[in-house]
């Protein structure tokens, strides 16, 4: 028993780990693609997994972003936001 990262949740497979060129994943069908198993694309190009192309569910945050690095932006412009306030510190 292997255990997998997957959508960002840790938990033990015994699903088969298959290494394939893009092309060759890209000839299974739908069903050999949704068969349990985790396909590795060995000559994918890393762009592809830059932030932006993460999508990113927004249900529960309150964030208007829908991809990863829309995400970060945000929440950066509102931390600044929040910085540029004046603050007094009671002691």
């Amino acid at each position: 028993m292997t255990k997998i990262m997957k959508g960002g949740i840790a938990y033990n497979s015994t699903a088969n780990m298959v290494a394939l060129t893009q092309a060759e994943y890209d000839s299974l069908t739908t069903a050999q693609k949704n068969n349990g198993n985790f396909y590795f694309i060995t000559d994918a190009d890393p762009s592809y997994f830059s932030s932006e192309n993460i999508d990113y569910d927004n249900t529960d945050s309150g964030l208007t972003a829908t991809d990863v690095q829309a995400a970060i932006d945000e929440v950066n412009t509102k931390v600044n936001s929040k910085a540029s306030t004046n603050w007094i510190c009671l002691l």
